[in-house]
């Protein structure tokens, strides 16, 4: 069963991640509870010999976070490699949940975005995510992902799958991603700047743990196949609830 991506008009909304980077220092990780507070959302920052992920200016006004591959990375490029994690507030029991995120490629890479439900100490699966990639220098190609699990991701071999094409953009542009996450039909749906919709849905048990009601949301993000030209840029990372 589909979910559409609601455009929130009419809605009562609660906020439970709102990432930034405004208050951050420039140059620096991002800080790991990202202001305002509430919501209390925590984010984790992987910057090491692999990737690093500092916060920058944005030529378009504002800061974003740029993230990049150090050269052992570029030199070894076939696992992806954490940049950060964003796990969100609490929500209200069997919400319905929505997000957005704004995301621009520089260089051959693919930045990987994936949604994880958080209840207590335990963790699910990828419930779903995103795949940013460009694959040539002219083209920037935008994915919903079906359900993965974390080795998939972060072995030596690609074991996720494409839902469908969200977009395809000229390279170098910032695109927004738009989802929504129904816990009734256990669907996600997904469309970029507004454009169709495309859907997957997920199991009610992963990792062995009943997947709703969703506690709390983890927002994955992954740097894959980099040059070393490659430069991801992430920013307005964003979940509410709404009814």
């Amino acid at each position: 069963m589909a979910v559409v991506v609601l455009s929130g008009v009419g809605c009562k909304t609660l906020s439970r991640m709102d990432v930034t980077f405004e208050q951050d220092a420039l140059g620096a990780a991002p800080a790991t509870y990202p202001a305002p507070s509430p919501p209390n959302d925590v984010l984790a920052s992987y910057t090491s010999t692999q990737t690093t992920s500092v916060v920058v200016a944005d030529p378009a006004g504002g800061q974003r976070l740029r993230i990049t591959p150090q050269p052992s990375f570029v030199s070894a490029p076939d696992f992806r490699k954490r940049a950060i994690l964003v796990t969100s507030d609490v929500f209200t029991a069997g919400a319905s949940i929505r997000g957005h995120l704004r995301v621009r490629m520089e260089g051959l890479g693919q930045l990987l975005i994936g949604l994880r439900a958080v209840n207590g100490p335990n963790m699910s699966d990828f419930l779903g995510g995103f795949s940013v990639g460009n694959y040539q220098a002219s083209t920037t190609r935008i994915e919903l992902l079906n359900p993965f699990t974390e080795n998939g991701m972060e072995g030596n071999y690609p074991l996720f799958t494409s839902a469908g094409v969200l977009a395809s953009v000229a390279g170098g542009q910032v695109v927004d991603i738009q989802w929504s996450l129904d816990q009734a039909s256990r669907s996600i749906a997904a469309s970029v700047s507004g454009g169709q919709s495309v859907s997957t849905t997920f199991a009610a048990t992963s990792n062995g743990v009943a997947v709703t009601p969703i506690e709390r949301l983890g927002l994955w993000i992954w740097l894959g196949n980099p040059s070393s030209n490659t430069a991801a840029f992430v920013d307005n990372l964003s979940v509410e609830e709404y009814k």
